[in-house]
């Protein structure tokens, strides 16, 4: 059997992956942060309108916004699932989380002033407790907002962004999700404190309680199969014994396993072995 902390550090660093993962893949941000950079580039504040030519400093901002904006959101998300996984409680591993990722990223922003502005560390010595807290600071705000944003109350989905549920039928588990994988609610799966949203149109991590998920999925109807699964009764494809054990296969070909204490309920709902729904 692994050690706790092999498995504390296996989790953590599965999420670190997967944010990774999508940080790279989603383009908005990238283009957003690649147009922050050039705005400031051309506006030059902090006297680097001054200290620098238009070239070096459109390179100076755009590797300042978008290095440390990508390494800010990897490190706050890294740090706030070990500190989660610790038993700190979400509001305040997101507090924590951002403040520690303020650390790196104050390091990033010197070493990039270093580069670029050629200043040796003699001369940033005395400024650097100053932009260290400056930088923890806002670090453990947008952490904090970012965080109380995802579980605050979001406006409902236009018709035209969900075609496939209705704007009256659509779950509010759908709201938290991005619009273009916003389709039918297949299952939900808990990992750590997030919870795993998969629909017809892609999957999002949620950060979100299993059980809490489960009551935002309403009016779709389905089943909790698993103490950390859950699936719409519409994507059960089939259910079949392993061995010792009961499988179910969702509409998308995944399989999840089914607990000996969830039988009963697939029972009741007509879902029998080796039967298809619908």
């Amino acid at each position: 059997m692994k050690p706790a902390s092999d498995t504390v550090n296996s989790v953590v660093l599965q999420l670190a992956h997967r944010e990774l993962q999508r940080v790279f893949h989603d383009r908005r941000l990238i283009v957003g942060l690649i147009g922050l950079g050039l705005v400031f580039g051309f506006a030059g504040p902090f006297g680097t309108d001054t200290s620098l030519s238009l070239a070096p400093r459109l390179l100076y901002w755009l590797a300042i916004v978008v290095i440390t904006g990508l390494a800010g959101w990897i490190f706050t998300r890294f740090f706030s699932n070990a500190l989660c996984r610790l038993g700190v409680s979400p509001l305040f591993s997101a507090l924590f989380g951002g403040a520690l990722a303020g650390v790196p990223i104050t390091l990033i922003v010197h070493g990039i002033n270093i580069a670029f502005l050629a200043m040796p560390l003699a001369d940033l010595t005395p400024s650097f407790a100053t932009l260290t807290g400056t930088i923890v600071a806002i670090s453990a705000t947008v952490s904090t907002a970012m965080f109380l944003i995802t579980l605050g109350p979001t406006p409902q989905t236009p018709q035209s962004t969900a075609p496939i549920e209705t704007a009256n039928s659509a779950p509010r588990l759908l709201t938290r999700l991005p619009y273009e994988k916003r389709g039918t609610l297949l299952s939900l799966s808990a990992l750590d404190h997030y919870t795993e949203v998969v629909t017809t149109t892609g999957k999002e991590l949620v950060l979100i309680r299993l059980a809490d998920a489960i009551a935002e999925a309403s009016p779709v109807c389905g089943l909790q199969i698993h103490r950390s699964h859950w699936v719409a009764l519409s994507a059960i494809a089939r259910l079949e014994r392993d061995t010792s054990r009961l499988i179910l296969t969702v509409s998308d070909g995944r399989t999840l396993p089914v607990s000996r204490s969830n039988i009963s309920a697939l029972k009741e709902a007509g879902i029998l072995p080796g039967q298809t729904n619908g």
